[in-house]
């Protein structure tokens, strides 16, 4: 892995994981409905349980389409990301 001239697929899922890995780290958060439609998955669906409990926690927040970190969540981002892309 990461030798020159190395080509690695994106797959849908890998595209989603990324979009939220980078997603939250803005303001703006992430709009999962753009992002199913973008990717023919439900995200809210895929990791619904993980943004729920991320939610009641005061890390994220979901105001529909958009998913952002909180004040609290900013600080812990990375636990946060790694969560998603373990739950995948």
């Amino acid at each position: 892995a990461g030798e020159s001239g190395e080509v690695l697929e994106l797959t849908p899922l890998n595209f989603v994981q990324d979009m939220l890995m980078t997603g939250l780290r803005t303001t703006r958060g992430v709009n999962l409905e753009a992002l199913s439609t973008r990717t023919q998955i439900d995200v809210m669906n895929t990791y619904e349980s993980l943004i729920t409990t991320l939610v009641q926690k005061g890390l994220l927040s979901y105001q529909a389409p958009w998913l952002r970190a909180t004040d609290a969540g900013i600080l812990q981002l990375n636990p946060i990301v790694k969560a998603f892309f373990e739950a995948s």
